[in-house]
């Protein structure tokens, strides 16, 4: 990565953060915060986020729906225009109301459930690149990522079990690395990247922290600051890369 956040600093960013999840809002909240022309646009499905901000505007989104993804892009133009980032925060490890539990064993693999961390995981990355990249700023360097995770590696993978999100992040992997290619071809100045944020401290990680490491259980604050960190330093070079949350590459 080349450093660019002083050219990046002077701009005013317009961001759309897809998910007002832990992560979600801790990154909106960041922006905002330490640029004072920055926008951003935050979307919500079920409860919109507790916060609020002049410069912030948030739209109602089911993620599952892609009709919903066309009624968004029709807002965004509306309100703000183009975007300058596109971050994708959805994504599902567990649902107790669904019985969706990350699986110990093969015995555990059902393939309804498998379905649903599928759709989940992947399809709303997949629905933001196919109706919504065309509002990235063509002008200067522009973003898009998605928020994966380091278990979706086959190549990092040693201990196995998690099969179905396992398998989600490593489809959305495959499904990010494409969406580069395609949109290199198109806009020489975008940025496609996968993002492993490491443990956050939120809903999603809340069974599995007993066994994170000392010191490697994030607050969300950290780790928006991690990514943006991140975000503010990559070019067009790297597009079509996996990173950890501090800044390493990670294999597919």
């Amino acid at each position: 990565m080349t450093p660019n956040k002083k050219e990046a600093d002077k701009k005013s960013l317009k961001v759309l953060i897809l998910g007002s999840g832990a992560i979600g809002s801790a990154l909106a909240q960041s922006i905002l915060s330490n640029n004072t022309d920055a926008h951003c646009i935050i979307t919500y499905h079920r409860n919109p986020p507790s916060f609020q901000h002049p410069r912030l505007t948030v739209l109602p989104l089911n993620a599952l729906h892609e009709d919903e993804f066309i009624a968004l892009k029709d807002s965004i133009i509306a309100t703000v225009g183009p975007a300058d980032w596109i971050i994708n925060t959805i994504g599902i490890l567990h649902d107790h109301n669904k019985g969706i539990f990350p699986e110990k064993r093969l015995l555990d693999f059902d393939a309804k459930i498998f379905t649903q961390v599928l759709e989940h995981n992947v399809l709303p990355t997949v629905y933001a690149a196919k109706h919504l990249t065309s509002l990235l700023n063509k002008n200067s360097l522009c973003i898009f990522a998605a928020v994966s995770a380091k278990v979706g590696s086959i190549e990092d993978n040693r201990q196995g079990g998690w099969y179905s999100y396992r398998a989600s992040k490593a489809c959305l992997n495959m499904m990010i690395k494409t969406i580069a290619i395609e949109l290199a071809h198109k806009n020489k100045k975008t940025c496609v990247l996968a993002l492993h944020p490491g443990t956050t401290d939120s809903h999603l990680s809340e069974p599995f922290q007993k066994n994170v490491p000392e010191g490697k259980l994030f607050t969300p604050e950290r780790t928006a600051e991690q990514l943006i960190k991140i975000l503010h330093n990559v070019t067009s070079d790297n597009t079509g890369s996996f990173y950890s949350w501090d800044g390493e590459l990670l294999p597919w």
